[in-house]
């Protein structure tokens, strides 16, 4: 990992020259850069192993279906890069592939939606410390997360089985991240 950090840290020294970059705006860049090189390797992991145990179409299903609710209802963050890794590899593979490998139903999975839809009601949109909400617009992002989750729900309905499930699970898991557990009082 050394060698990486050191070759975005020569990326954007070369940047700065090129570019007459201030201090800040150095590290923005530096920062930048780092955010796509971590999230670059997270996803190859968990998109790897999902081939591995055959299950990429549902991993990438749950994925898209959590971060369209997210875009609106944001929610909490991991506090570490290393434990949003493992919460990844446990939300976007491990799950999913337990859903194949004991066929939990679609009715199962609906019926736990309609908790999912309360959470959704009540806590989006959710800030963080990293992701704070301007007041004026919890509002209008509150409507687009009910909305959004609507929609999804409504495309679970749509798509055929197996698929459904894990449209629906990406709902569940994005309305889990909304509850105030999961933030501490110094993060938000």
């Amino acid at each position: 990992m050394l060698l990486i950090d050191n070759g975005i840290e020569k990326m954007a020294l070369k940047l700065q020259q090129r570019q007459n970059l201030s201090h800040i705006e150095f590290l923005k860049v530096r920062l930048g850069m780092q955010v796509v090189v971590i999230n670059s390797f997270k996803a190859v992991v968990t998109y790897g192993l999902a081939l591995l145990l055959n299950i990429f179409l549902y991993t990438l299903i749950v994925h898209l279906t959590f971060l369209a609710l997210r875009g609106y209802s944001h929610g909490a963050h991991a506090k570490t890069s290393m434990l949003c890794h493992v919460q990844n590899i446990a939300s976007f593979v491990v799950l999913p592939w337990l859903i194949v490998q004991y066929d939990i139903s679609f009715q199962f999975l609906l019926s736990l939606s309609i908790l999912a839809a309360m959470i959704v009601i009540k806590y989006a949109p959710a800030a963080t410390k990293k992701r704070p909400i301007a007041p004026r617009r919890v509002k209008g992002l509150k409507i687009k997360s009910i909305i959004v989750f609507i929609l999804l729900m409504a495309l679970a309905f749509i798509v055929p089985t197996p698929y459904n499930r894990f449209v629906v699970y990406g709902v569940l898991l994005q309305s889990f991240t909304l509850l105030p557990i999961f933030s501490t009082k110094e993060e938000v």
